[in-house]
């Protein structure tokens, strides 16, 4: 799509995206989420993504009691998100609060899965309910 940019992908994301944090264990992962009823514009977004070295995928996702399917475009690689920020960096408006806690849980260290030191691991889970608290309650004052 040649009308595709930045601006544009920051106006679709503060209308139909989210910033989110996963837990699993010990790990906490920040994921960004932009659904939409058509696989079209995601499509378009996704092959825009590719050229910053973006990875994202679509789902089909069913909402149950009404059956009502939509499309879910998501990004979840560490190295995806950070470009994200730093191509939508003051160009969000609904989103710039979660777009800023994302950034300070992309700069806790990920840690090494196979050596677990005690004090290290809980530093980076605090410092990452910190962050997954304030997206939460970021995404509970944008529903009111």
């Amino acid at each position: 799509m040649a009308d595709m940019t930045w601006d544009y992908i920051a106006g679709f994301i503060d209308g139909e995206g989210s910033f989110t944090i996963a837990s699993q264990k010990y790990y906490f992962h920040p994921r960004l989420s932009i659904s939409q009823n058509t696989r079209y514009v995601l499509e378009e977004i996704q092959e825009y993504f590719v050229q910053y070295g973006i990875v994202s995928h679509i789902n089909k996702e069913l909402h149950k009691p009404r059956k009502n399917a939509w499309y879910c475009l998501r990004v979840n690689q560490r190295k995806s998100l950070i470009n994200i920020c730093k191509y939508l960096k003051g160009k969000l408006y609904v989103k710039d609060e979660q777009l800023t806690v994302i950034e300070k849980i992309l700069q806790i260290p990920s840690g090494d899965k196979t050596r677990h030191i005690q004090e290290q691991r809980t530093k980076r889970i605090r410092k990452s309910l910190v962050c997954r608290k304030e997206i939460m309650r970021l995404n509970q004052e944008r529903a009111v």
